[in-house]
């Protein structure tokens, strides 16, 4: 594991196994389009094996692969209650299709995806199986149909070729789900989701997965820079939205104004965690701060939404600040916002 583009490892512990994820080698990287090249994947190993080694794994050649052709996942989970596997992907820059120019082209595409990574019962505890080819670099997922040139018959959530990469694919080769994997939910380009992690209501409601959008470092109006809720389905484990749903997640807290985050002025969220009495807790790098969210009275088995409440002031400083969003559930709870570590402002 000695690339040197997305150098971050993303670990994941479940039942016994650990879930490693390894980015590409820039931008672009034609390295991924061979399973065996150790880039753009997720692979798992035993840990009951890696206790006996006297010498560590070699990613590489050692190791199941889950799932390649995955530019940065660098946000990974499993649904506790289906055993579900996911992964957000941050997917390529300075994308350009049928001679238009990137500026044309790559505000809005292609998308940034949450890919279903299969059943942990029928995928990591088979020991034939060989995960699949989700598309990149070959392939990547629109999310604005109309900003693309050639776009008849293309629909949100499909996936079309890259022409920077030269690739022999065509957008009937993209669009065959035989031969890549497309995204179960794509998202506006850009916003960089990092985290994700599940909760479900106490009463046996439908839950949600948490997903924090760091935020846009090259678009011309900033992006992401939130912390969303995507609802699920428990008895499915699937989403709700539709592949082809733009608006397929519920803002729960955001920036007023993301043309500051282009100055660093901006909360901008990266993990994610909810505790064993359902808090939800989300860091900022940019800020150094880390916040929790609830809900009023019992808070065990996870959040239950929020209400629109904006908290619009500090009450120290009087500076405009985030905002707590939407209701996400039929049981509305009242939100509470809180920030610690670092100070109580959000700019």
């Amino acid at each position: 594991m000695s690339n040197n583009g997305h150098v971050t490892r993303t670990l994941y512990i479940h039942s016994g196994t650990i879930l490693i994820s390894a980015g590409s080698e820039g931008n672009l990287d034609p390295l991924a389009t061979n399973p065996n090249s150790g880039h753009s994947m997720i692979k798992f190993f035993p840990l009951k094996e890696a206790h006996a080694l006297t010498n560590p794994f070699d990613f590489k050649k050692e190791g199941r692969v889950l799932g390649w052709g995955l530019r940065n996942s660098v946000g990974l989970t499993v649904d506790p209650t289906t055993g579900g596997v996911w992964a957000v992907e941050n997917s390529v820059d300075a994308f350009t299709r049928g001679g238009k120019s990137v500026s044309e082209v790559s505000e809005d595409n292609p998308g940034e995806e949450l890919n279903f990574l299969g059943w942990w019962n029928k995928t990591v505890d088979n020991s034939e199986y060989m995960g699949p080819n989700y598309g990149y670099p070959s392939c990547v997922t629109v999310w604005d149909v109309p900003s693309l040139p050639d776009n008849g018959g293309i629909i949100t959530g499909q996936q079309i070729p890259v022409d920077q990469l030269n690739t022999t694919a065509t957008d009937a080769d993209c669009k065959d789900e035989k031969k890549f994997v497309p995204p179960r939910l794509a998202f506006q380009a850009h916003m960089a989701p990092l985290d994700l992690r599940f909760d479900y209501f106490p009463s046996g409601g439908d839950g949600g997965l948490w997903v924090s959008f760091h935020g846009s470092w090259n678009r011309t109006i900033p992006t992401g820079y939130k912390l969303s809720k995507i609802p699920f389905n428990k008895a499915s484990g699937q989403p709700v939205a539709k592949a082809t749903d733009k608006q397929n997640y519920e803002d729960v807290f955001w920036n007023r104004d993301t043309m500051k985050c282009k100055r660093g002025e901006c909360f901008r969220p990266v993990g994610v965690a909810i505790d064993g009495k359902g808090r939800v807790w989300i860091g900022s790098d940019t800020t150094k701060e880390v916040m929790v969210l609830w809900t009023k009275g019992d808070r065990k088995g996870g959040p239950e939404g929020t209400t629109n409440v904006n908290n619009e002031k500090d009450g120290k400083t009087g500076k405009s600040s985030a905002v707590v969003g939407r209701s996400l559930s039929r049981k509305v709870g009242v939100a509470g916002l809180v920030a610690v570590v670092m100070g109580m402002m959000l700019l």
